[in-house]
């Protein structure tokens, strides 16, 4: 018997992808860009039902397009108007956004509303109320549609450019926002071993997980780049709209054996090297059922470069001090490699500060230099250990769950619809404003035993597909490298197809509404809200197929990936797949955009 499911999206407003709405127009002569976008107040504290106007400055003045839209980030605290009235409701926080619609400017205000709410009265009271009235009313489709979040960075789909120079990433940079990615993920920009040497990507790119100290590199230290490199490709790529996410390396540096640091490590962290602040418990992949047991899993050596002691304050001081070099140079996010073997404030005896120091170091330097708050994401593979939990890290920042991957890309693979069609359960058993899902990842694809480096392209994208349709979880698209690119090449070219600019749009203009996934006619199908529906052919499912729906009872839809328009009525979709994939956006909704 098929499961049904509901899952509430935490959301409300909608992070839209203005470039697709676009990408066809005819392109405006002389036209004057809008460069930036201010609110006359950064901050703004109000009592319930107190209004205030906000007043939002596009530059340059002479722009051709000045519309501006309101977004309340909580509307249960505040509403605001189209044209800027905010009306405080409930005490609380709540984050005020104006986004230009042209160019995607972004200017905020953080709002808190204090104080008892005291309602207004009725100014035309009921003579004869109902004696016997609903003390709760079923709510409406349209009120059932979202739910309540702060838009973040766990909304943006990203595009793993791993291994690219930080020139390559300037020159795809719109063709990434093109490709409706949000957010780019890069390799580790540390000083790297053996920086010198060159080559095909297959014998250099684990060269960058050896880093020789925690700061960023500088010339002829990292074959990607240098700082100011770094620096002027986060400006550009901020100034499109695409946030930047660095990998860090934080549990170890290279290593000179599994239980030494390499040599060269005392030019660039000469305390950690001569007080020698490592682990040395040896090689904990030789230790049979190592998973099982904490110690080796958070103070184990992985291969041939032992482990920090992350446990003391010298080496978190380090840690915190390239993070706020990246945040100086423009980066907004922070994926942690390893995050697994570094401890938590909940491993008993092994228990340390490092995440609660290391990020809320962070948060406080980026907000000193009035930015938002850093985006963090822990790479934990399978599990945690057996005797941890995952919860110990979702305290402070979102994780993968590659064990979803591997489950989704066995399903494609298998024409398999019932792991993901029958239950919207993840691997991890966590809700999915806590995850980032991806159909594949350099893991499983560089590393000897990576599963998916002899697997076409197609099933990884439908894959990516699918993982991109759901409600909160975060989706990474993996850019493959080409075997016979250089270390430091832009790799496939795959991340601009239809079918991945599709689910990234699909994504981003549903990113507040509910998931209901189910399946219809050997189709996975999961309703976003009574806006959206993504459909995905398994079992060899015919090119044409007639969906039955069960939230969604009539309207006009618009498929983004073959661009074209599906009535519903009566819950009864017809739709023709293409490459078994369609993600159909109600015209209403489009048409606000």
């Amino acid at each position: 018997m098929r499961s049904r499911l509901k899952l509430l999206a935490l959301s409300l407003t909608l992070i839209t992808p203005l470039s697709a709405c676009a990408a066809d127009s005819t392109e405006v002569v002389n036209e004057v860009k809008v460069e930036g976008v201010t609110l006359n107040v950064s901050s703004l504290t109000l009592n319930p039902y107190e209004q205030y106007q906000l007043v939002a400055t596009v530059t340059p003045d002479n722009a051709s397009n000045k519309s501006v839209k309101f977004i309340s980030s909580k509307t249960n605290v505040a509403t605001v108007s189209s044209s800027g009235l905010v009306t405080a409701k409930n005490p609380g926080t709540a984050k005020i956004t104006v986004l230009t619609l042209q160019g995607s400017k972004t200017a905020f205000c953080d709002l808190t509303v204090t104080g008892t709410p005291t309602p207004t009265p009725d100014p035309d009271p009921d003579p004869d109320p109902d004696p016997d009235p609903d003390p709760d009313p079923d709510p409406t489709p349209q009120e059932e549609d979202k739910d309540i979040h702060d838009i973040t960075m766990q909304d943006y789909p990203v595009l793993h450019c791993w291994g690219w120079r930080m020139s390559e990433i300037v020159n795809n940079l719109d063709n990434i926002k093109n490709a409706g990615f949000k957010a780019i993920q890069i390799s580790p920009m540390q000083p790297q071993l053996s920086y010198q040497s060159s080559g095909k990507w297959e014998d250099q790119w684990w060269k960058l997980y050896q880093p020789l100290g925690f700061s960023i590199a500088q010339d002829n230290q990292n074959a990607l780049g240098n700082k100011s490199q770094l620096q002027s490709m986060c400006t550009q790529a901020n100034n499109k709209g695409i946030k930047v996410i660095v990998d860090v390396v934080a549990n170890h540096l290279a290593g000179g054996s599994d239980k030494s640091l390499n040599y060269n490590i005392q030019y660039f962290e000469p305390t950690i090297y001569h007080e020698n602040l490592i682990h040395t418990l040896g090689n904990m992949t030789e230790q049979p059922g190592y998973d099982t047991n904490s110690e080796w899993i958070i103070r184990g050596a992985i291969g041939g470069f032992p482990d920090l002691k992350t446990e003391d304050s010298r080496v978190q001081e380090r840690v915190l001090s390239l993070l706020k070099e990246y945040i100086d140079v423009g980066v907004s996010g922070f994926r942690f490699d390893a995050a697994k073997h570094i401890e938590t404030p909940d491993d008993g005896d092994l228990a340390s500060n490092f995440w609660t120091t290391v990020l809320g170091g962070a948060d406080a330097y980026a907000s000193s230099k009035g930015k938002e708050k850093p985006y963090y994401y822990g790479e934990i593979l399978t599990t945690p250990g057996t005797k941890r939990s995952f919860s110990w890290y979702t305290k402070y920042m979102s994780v993968t769950d590659s064990e979803e991957g591997t489950k989704v890309i066995d399903a494609v693979n298998n024409n398999s619809l019932g792991p993901v069609a029958y239950s919207a359960r993840y691997k991890t058993n966590l809700e999915g404003k806590y995850l980032m899902l991806w159909g594949e990842s350099h893991d499983t694809y560089a590393n000897t035993w990576g599963y998916t480096k002899d697997m076409e392209q197609e099933p990884i994208d439908k894959a990516y597909a699918l993982q991109a349709s759901r409600a909160r979880a975060n989706s990474l698209y993996f850019a493959r490298a080409i075997h016979d690119r250089s270390f430091g090449d832009a790799t496939s070219d795959a991340y601009k197809g239809a079918m991945i600019r599709s689910a990234n749009n699909f994504h981003s203009y549903l990113v507040d509404a509910r998931e209901n996934i189910h399946d219809s006619e050997g189709c996975y199908v999961n309703e976003r809200g009574l806006r959206g529906i993504a459909v995905i052919g398994f079992t060899n499912s015919a090119s044409q197929v007639q969906i039955t729906l069960e939230d969604i009872k009539e309207g006009t839809f618009v498929d983004l990936y073959a661009n074209r328009e599906y009535n519903i009525s009566n819950y009864k979709l017809t739709v023709n797949l293409t490459n078994d994939v369609a993600f159909l956006v109600s015209k209403d909704l489009l048409q606000l955009y």
